[in-house]
Formats: structure tokens, sequence, C-alpha cells
């Protein structure tokens, strides 16, 4: 009886450690931004604090090697390649070429006139931001 129940625990923890391991969360190096990026290769960015002219100007794709809670993504290469944009207003939305794994998407917006001038901040000129989302599938 005892070596059956070690062995239905057992089963039962590996149950649950693999969809532990299927479980997938995205995270953006922006505060309180929202994201996900699906097998299929669609990849979504929302909630930004930005202006309501910003636009998605280019996104491109690069595998990572997770260690332990540490993302090593390589963002140049013949690794990184460009991600078709499907909404360039937000929530941002790209189709990128994908496998499994772990994956950042560079996302690059254009916020025109968003930027202080150094020397005069009463000016503003156009400037780009860089957000970035990271997701092992």
């Amino acid at each position: 009886m005892e070596v059956k129940l070690s062995l239905l625990i057992a089963v039962a923890l590996a149950v649950f450690l693999s969809f532990c391991a299927e479980e997938s969360t995205c995270k953006a190096d922006v505060e309180n931004a929202k994201c996900s990026i699906a097998k299929d290769g669609t990849a979504t960015l929302s909630n930004l604090n930005l202006p309501s002219n910003a636009r998605l100007i280019e996104a491109k794709i690069s595998p990572c090697e997770v260690t332990g809670r540490l993302w090593s993504c390589q963002e140049i290469g013949w690794k990184v390649k460009n991600c078709e944009i499907l909404s360039e207003k937000q929530p941002f939305k790209v189709k990128c070429p994908i496998e499994s794994g772990a994956w950042s998407v560079r996302f690059k917006i254009l916020k025109p006139q968003a930027c202080p001038d150094p020397v005069n901040p009463s000016i503003k000129w156009d400037c780009e931001e860089i957000v970035r989302i990271y997701q092992n599938i």
C-alpha cells in the first residue's frame, strides 16, 4: 500500500510540474506594461504610458538563453529577425518568425514631439523608445 501511495504521489507531482513548466508568462522591461508572445509568433504590447500619436516603427525578435532568473538575449547577428507589424498603434501587435524556446521582442516606438531638447526643455523633438518583452514558449 505504501509503494502505491508513493507512486501515486510521484505521478501527481510529475503532472503538476509539467503543467508548471508549460505555463508561460510574458515580462516587459517597462512597469505596468502588458504583453504576450503566442506560439504562432504573434506578440502584443499594451498599457504603455505613451502619447496618443505614438506608433510602432520596428520590431525584432531574438532568441534568449535562460539560466535561473537571468536572461541573456542576443540582439545582433543572424539569429535576430524582423517581425511584421500588424498594429502600429497601441495595443502594438506584430507577427514574428518563432520556434519554441525563450525569446525577446524589441519594439521600437516613435513618440512624435515627445522629448524635450536638452538645452531648451520647452522645445520638444521626436524621439524613440525601446520596449523589450521576454517570454519562454
